[in-house]
């Protein structure tokens, strides 16, 4: 994220909604949604000071000494082919946690694990088993 924030403060807004939604993809078509981001990137607000709020506050948080406090049963999931996080920080994350549990998806985004039937039937299922 230091590359998108980067791009912002110098304002290409284009380059670095382009970096965002590429990274949110999967290799196999990163550069055709790169391009999607691009153009999208005219189209986003001026003002860019809330996203750059976010993603400084987002580097700056730490959890992982506190990972072992969480007393719910906690599933991560994650891609190993997504743009900001991986696979190393899925499965340290959910190793930190008692009862945890990582399953990262093989050629998988974040895109997609945030947003993906597979993902999500997934949780439910380790919901219900609780």
């Amino acid at each position: 994220m230091a590359e998108v924030t980067r791009l912002t403060v110098a304002g290409d807004r284009r380059a670095a909604t382009a970096l965002v939604v590429g990274a949110g993809t999967k290799p196999s078509v990163g550069a055709l949604t790169r391009r999607a981001g691009w153009v999208m990137g005219g189209f986003t607000a001026q003002d860019q000071s809330d996203m750059l709020a976010v993603v400084a506050a987002e580097d700056a948080f730490d959890v992982e000494a506190r990972l072992d406090r969480v007393t719910a049963p906690t599933l991560v999931l994650g891609g190993d082919a997504d743009g900001f996080y991986t696979r190393e920080l899925f499965e340290t994350t959910a190793a930190g946690i008692p009862h945890g549990r990582a399953v990262v998806m093989r050629g998988r985004s974040h895109v997609y694990v945030a947003g993906g039937r597979v993902p999500a039937t997934l949780a439910l299922g380790y919901l219900l088993a609780g």
